[in-house]
């Protein structure tokens, strides 16, 4: 039995029009070489300008998806008057069930060949699908920037450049996974549809699931471009992720446990070695340190804290165990 990918593939005729085996046209209508999806929530005073940055794009063959998740503001309305200017847009509209699970729906609507995730606050330089058209790995990734009440900051420099054999492909994201953000969200990313079959959002999971996404698909993948010409565009507030996303440890431990999981499958693939995942483990202390400070037993007297620690500890240089070692001391 063919799979949905090479039915799809052996039905796709020339400029992307659907054909017969035999050849026959079956449909004058193209698919569209991107696929945007746009989760919507309580959107209303950034979704313009988020909206208007994607429809300016001089390249015009995408599709953009709005995927309202119940929003209670005049999201649902704007996601419909855009969608009813502009044929390139789909409005979609449900209930509301978190950020997962309205990319998992712009997910099984896509048509297009590659797939980029764009937040409702966020925006993108006006070339930012040019890359993409001529690009033959895997992965396209883009430069990104962080705008901060109104002002504009690179973040991380990276030089374009084709990683195209294992052993660039395993250096450049065992640089950037452990030392920078770009593989730690959906965004800034173009993803080949194909590869995204089986690959969705993990809706359990409110801190990290990004991460998930981005390594799943990274165990798949094995040529990147970086195409630092184009730009996207991060609307950070002030408020510290550790207050941001503030959780219990029990519900830290639970999502790293999830991140742990998808850096595994990638590490087997790309050999990167245990201890890229140490800051990992560092970020999510973080985010449970108002619970953990008052009970230090909390964090280093769990089970799956101490599994996570077991598994870098090999790779840690000699001053990360000693400061290990120290902390796990003084821990009551």
């Amino acid at each position: 039995m063919k799979t949905e990918i090479e039915t799809r593939n052996q039905t796709l005729g020339p400029k992307g029009r659907f054909q017969s085996v035999v050849g026959k046209e079956l449909e004058t209508s193209t698919l569209p070489l991107i696929s945007v999806i746009v989760p919507v929530y309580n959107a209303e005073k950034t979704l313009r300008p988020c909206v208007d940055s994607i429809l300016g794009q001089d390249y015009r063959d995408f599709e953009l998806l709005l995927i309202d998740d119940g929003s209670k503001d005049s999201s649902p309305y704007i996601c419909d008057e855009y969608s009813s200017k502009d044929d390139r847009v789909k409005a979609f509209h449900k209930e509301n069930a978190g950020v997962s699970a309205a990319r998992n729906k712009g997910l099984e609507n896509a048509r297009g060949e590659w797939i980029t995730f764009i937040d409702s606050d966020d925006y993108i330089s006006e070339d930012y699908f040019h890359g993409v058209k001529c690009c033959k790995q895997e992965l396209l990734i883009t430069g990104f920037r962080d705008e901060i009440v109104g002002n504009v900051y690179e973040n991380v420099k990276m030089v374009s450049n084709l990683y195209q054999n294992a052993n660039d492909v395993t250096q450049f994201i065992r640089t950037q996974v452990s030392s920078s953000m770009v593989l730690r969200g959906p965004w800034g990313k173009f993803y080949r549809r194909e590869f995204l079959w089986a690959i969705r959002f993990n809706t359990n999971m409110k801190l990290g699931e990004d991460t998930c996404f981005v390594f799943d698909y990274l165990a798949k993948c094995k040529s990147i471009e970086v195409n630092t010409s184009s730009y996207y565009v991060i609307r950070r507030g002030t408020v510290p992720d550790a207050v941001k996303y503030q959780s219990s440890v029990e519900y830290a431990v639970s999502s790293l446990n999830y991140v742990w999981e998808s850096y595994r499958k990638m590490e087997e693939v790309h050999q990167l070695g245990h201890g890229c995942f140490y800051t990992f483990i560092g970020y999510y202390k973080l985010m449970c340190k108002h619970e953990w400070k008052k009970d230090k037993s909390k964090w280093y007297g769990n089970a799956d804290v101490k599994a996570l620690y077991d598994y870098v500890w090999p790779a840690l240089s000699v001053k990360q165990k000693m400061r290990l070692i120290a902390s796990r001391m003084l821990r009551r």
